[in-house]
């Protein structure tokens, strides 16, 4: 039986129409195998957010719910205190979308990011402020979960209320910058 058939093909069903499917098909799946494992590669480093991107890397990990903190130095006390985020003490619409909604984890906050926060707070202008951005931490030994900050901005001003200048630390790197303001 298999010593009559001429040519191979015939055996697959694949005839010579077909085998350009054939090719194609296998191309676009080793394509996509490599794009999984691309993704669950930088999953796995703590580079993206999968839950931000989708993709089969966000049933890895549980999700980080990225959250804006902000604490305000009392003049009279030089204690730190944070706003209630619950009571919309302060906005972050502007600050959070030109971050790219914490998509990239490492990625250090423009400096468009910056000042698009302090105009759409205008009431926590010309103060020293810093900006802490925390996430959910999921730890298997033992097995829990807990909020933990992965970014924090320094903020302040000038004497003369022209400048800020900025600095802080993101996934264990340094970072500082000045801002004209007007």
């Amino acid at each position: 039986m298999f010593f009559n058939l001429k040519n191979w093909s015939d055996l697959n069903g694949w005839g010579e129409k077909n085998l350009y499917l054939k090719f194609f098909t296998i191309f676009f799946l080793a394509l996509h195998l490599l794009w999984v494992s691309v993704h669950l590669l930088f999953v796995s480093k703590d580079l993206i957010n999968p839950w931000k991107l989708g993709g089969y890397g966000m049933y890895t990990v549980p999700h980080d719910s990225p959250r804006t903190h902000v604490f305000l130095q009392d003049a009279t006390t030089k204690r730190w205190t944070e706003l209630d985020y619950s009571k919309n003490k302060f906005a972050t619409r502007k600050f959070e979308q030109l971050n790219h909604n914490n998509i990239f984890k490492c990625r250090f906050p423009s400096e468009r990011s910056l000042v698009g926060f302090i105009d759409e707070n205008p009431h926590l202008r010309y103060q020293p402020l810093v900006i802490a951005v925390s996430k959910i931490v999921f730890s298997r030994y033992p097995i829990q979960v807990e909020r933990q900050i992965r970014a924090k901005i320094e903020i302040a001003w000038s004497k003369n209320r022209e400048f800020f200048g900025y600095r802080g630390q993101i996934c264990g790197r340094k970072y500082s910058g000045k801002v004209k303001y007007s």
